[in-house]
């Protein structure tokens, strides 16, 4: 859908034009690295969102990689690049405080019904069905490994700045 709008707007086959907040700026890394320690401390207030809602989660690089092999074609078609699984924000909890030595993750975050959006889709899976078939892109990296990733980052970055994310 967002190629064909694309074309549609006279850009480049293949080419999906970055928003602007995506373009605005890049990142601050360390900043970025802050805020995620501070999110894995103790929960000293409301935590956020639903723990229920499910959705996919994937590794960008495999992402580059689908797309690397779109602009292989030689004509631009429309693909869905998904995982094809879901997994709720329960599920990356339990993954991501278990990799952190915590068995249970209830006495860390809470969940605050202000940050519950209702229009929301309950459950969000893409089928990448023709991806397979017609560039034979698959993922390579699953759920629980990338989950597993982030925390061994976030974790190597607390050792290398102790303390830098409290107050």
């Amino acid at each position: 859908m967002i190629s064909r709008d694309s074309r549609q707007a006279g850009h480049p086959p293949g080419v999906r034009p970055l928003c602007d907040a995506e373009l605005s700026r890049v990142p601050d890394p360390e900043a970025d690295a802050r805020g995620r320690a501070d999110r894995a401390r103790p929960a000293e207030g409301p935590g956020r969102g639903q723990h229920g809602r499910v959705q996919g989660l994937g590794f960008a690089g495999d992402y580059v990689q689908a797309m690397w092999l779109m602009l292989q074609q030689p004509e631009p078609e429309d693909y869905v690049i998904a995982t094809g699984e879901s997994h709720s924000v329960r599920d990356l909890l339990q993954v991501a405080f278990n990799r952190a030595g915590i068995d249970d993750w209830r006495p860390y975050v809470e969940q605050d019904r202000r940050f519950f959006r209702p229009a929301d889709v309950s459950v969000l899976v893409g089928d990448a069905t023709k991806a397979h078939e017609r560039l034979g892109w698959y993922p390579k990296i699953g759920f629980q490994e990338l989950i597993e990733m982030m925390v061994d980052a976030d974790l190597a970055n607390e050792k290398r700045t102790p303390g830098r994310a409290e107050g």
